[in-house]
């Protein structure tokens, strides 16, 4: 059993309390080399690696030493000395074994309890469960009525099969006890000491209910066991620290600890003092240790969560009928489908090539053009030759009546274009003092022509500025044009990607249910680090798990009792393995959440310490790691 990086953490500063030296010259030769260098390689592979392989070959090694002689008196002090500290890293080695099966029970329990309380939150969840047990609780019900009927010695016929002979044979009227119909069906009503009528939807919703808590005193047993063995740590320190006769003693009597806190007082089967040269360690690694495996896949089977099998046979029952009818319907309307297919393909290429690409397409020409070429107003061409014929006009009319020289002609030609043309209305002032005459004989007409000609150069001109703005923000109304597209393409690609994601859980941060988990397990530790300050268990729905939280007060130096520190232990396990698994490798963001998860693990941290430190995960990662955008179901 490889070891977690909690318990590595954790115990391999123990491996530096007691170093070897060694003397070559004082090597034994001869018979005594094989010996010697057993227990060094021995050594060396406890040194590198405390895994329970490890430990375990050690163990059987210590037991060639023989029960009589201690292990420290052989009367060569090289082997004594490579002797003792595999005996002491032997301890170190089962001392992380009992805390990572502890561990790793714990985790295990919680899994199931988050299991269990996903189905019970839900009530169509619930439905599901009742249907999927269903077989089994008939099994259990065909069983019990073959048993009655044997007490009984009443024959095995169909006719006591029948829902009205079973009721009969198992009832117990007049009784306020669950009958034994009712806990054949509800295992759980036994532990109930009266009888209500109610729906199986709610009494299966009672069961997981029932479940849950069994395996949340379960959970709470093994986060106090892990707590407990955090806390003699230091004892541990002390046990491998001394030499000589009195190692011996200590490193027994730590191992008589460990085993008495992994256990709880069950009474196992131990071996006699004299088959091994350290019984206490051997029973630890090899009775009770086993022993605690064995409780905890007792309990895993009894209250864990249903088989593979048990939960996947209705998919497996009805999946074939319901795919082969959805088959036939798909076939059956296989023409409607193909054009509904090809609609929306002519659809979604439309989309993308008339209001993507052919928009997108036209911003990079306008950008590349400058905004040159294009559609216009009015054409600059014309503009020019409106202007060019009013200078015309003009001018000739300057000549004829004014008798302009070429000098004021070119003078005038300046006027013009700057839109001046005080002499041709002062002619026009002139002739309109006779209208009559002047449009007969004289030049009225003319200088209104002219006039009219240069309204038309000024609605020219104003036409050439509304053109100039128009073409100034003409990537503006381009880019107004396409923004639409883009947001239902953005829009559309956001939901593909939260669908693909969702769906693998993944993601750079671990997907929305990883998060929820870490976002649960933050709270559970700051509800924790908090819990003696405001928890009552008589008033709490949760009453045994906070029953036991309740206990657990804080002493007056502040130091975590073993439950609380236990459990705090377990949620932190669930952030490192969230942070080791989803978090991008060699980041930044990586780094810092794992040491502040290792401040929560740090066994010298006050609690107060410790609630400044959830503090600083709140306000660190609550943001970078998106704790505050989505919802907890």
């Amino acid at each position: 059993m490889s070891l977690s990086s909690f318990t590595l953490n954790h115990t391999r500063p123990l491996l530096s309390r007691s170093p070897v030296s060694f003397d070559d010259e004082a090597v034994p030769t001869g018979e005594a080399l094989p010996k010697y260098d057993k227990w060094r390689t021995v050594l060396v592979n406890l040194t590198n690696s405390l895994e329970t392989k490890n430990v375990h070959s050690a163990i059987h090694t210590l037991d060639d030493v023989e029960p009589h002689e201690s292990f420290t008196q052989n009367g060569d002090v090289q082997l004594d000395s490579l002797q003792l500290a595999v005996a002491k890293r032997v301890l170190v080695g089962i001392y992380a074994e009992a805390m990572e099966e502890c561990l790793k029970q714990a985790r295990e329990l919680d899994d199931e309890v988050n299991w269990w309380s996903d189905i019970e939150r839900s009530s169509l969840r619930t439905a599901g469960y009742l249907v999927q047990t269903f077989p089994i609780r008939i099994h259990r019900l065909v069983l019990k009525t073959i048993d009655v009927l044997r007490e009984r010695n009443l024959p095995l016929q169909l006719r006591y099969f029948t829902p009205s002979s079973i009721r009969n044979l198992l009832s117990a009227p007049g009784t306020l006890n669950p009958s034994a119909l009712s806990t054949t069906l509800f295992p759980h009503l036994k532990s109930q000491h009266h009888n209500l009528f109610t729906s199986p939807l709610e009494l299966a919703w009672q069961e997981c209910r029932f479940k849950r808590q069994e395996l949340e005193k379960t959970r709470n047993s093994r986060a106090e066991m892990l707590g407990e063995l955090t806390t003699i740590r230091g004892a541990l320190y002390e046990a491998i620290g001394p030499s000589g006769p009195e190692a011996e003693k200590s490193l027994r009597g730590f191992a008589s600890k460990v085993a008495s806190i992994t256990t709880k007082g069950e009474s196992i089967l131990t071996v006699e003092d004299t088959h091994h040269a350290l019984p206490e360690v051997w029973n630890l690694a090899f009775q009770s240790l086993p022993f605690s495996r064995s409780q905890h896949s007792a309990t895993l089977s009894e209250f864990g969560r249903p088989s593979f099998l048990t939960r996947t046979w209705p998919r497996i029952l009805l999946g074939p009928p319901i795919a082969l009818l959805m088959f036939r319907m798909i076939y059956n309307s296989r023409d409607s489908i193909f054009e509904t297919l090809k609609n929306a393909q002519e659809t979604v290429e439309g989309f993308w090539t008339g209001y993507v690409m052919s928009p997108i397409r036209e911003i990079l020409d306008t950008v590349r053009s400058g905004g040159g070429d294009g559609p216009r107003i009015i054409s600059q061409d014309g503009m020019k030759a409106d202007m060019e014929s009013l200078e015309r006009m003009a001018l000739s009319l300057s000549a004829e009546k004014l008798n302009y020289s070429s000098e004021q002609l070119e003078e005038l030609s300046k006027q013009i274009k700057l839109g001046d043309l005080t002499p041709v209305l002062k002619l026009y002032e002139d002739d309109i003092k006779s209208p009559i005459k002047n449009v007969i004989a004289g030049s009225l007409v003319r200088t209104l022509l002219i006039q009219v000609q240069k309204v038309k150069v000024d609605v020219d001109l104003a036409m050439s500025g509304i053109d100039k703005l128009l073409k100034s923000q003409e990537l503006t109304f381009a880019f107004v044009g396409v923004a639409p597209s883009l947001a239902i393409l953005y829009a559309a690609s956001s939901w593909l990607r939260s669908l693909w994601s969702g769906g693998r859980d993944g993601g750079k941060i671990g997907g929305k249910r990883a998060r929820s988990l870490v976002w649960n397990s933050m709270r559970r530790v700051e509800r924790l680090l908090n819990a003696p300050q405001y928890i009552d268990g008589k008033n709490s729905d949760m009453a045994d798990h906070e029953t036991l939280l309740a206990t657990s007060k804080a002493s007056e130096n502040d130091v975590l009792p073993p439950l609380t520190n236990g459990l705090i232990i377990l949620s932190v396990s669930t952030l490192r393995s969230y942070a080791e698994k989803s978090l991008p490798k060699r980041s930044r963001l990586r780094d810092g959440f794992l040491e502040d998860i290792c401040d929560l693990e740090d066994p010298s941290l006050t609690r107060a310490e410790k609630r400044r430190v959830i503090e600083r995960m709140w306000r660190c990662w609550s943001v970078p790691l998106g704790w505050d955008r989505f919802a907890v179901a």
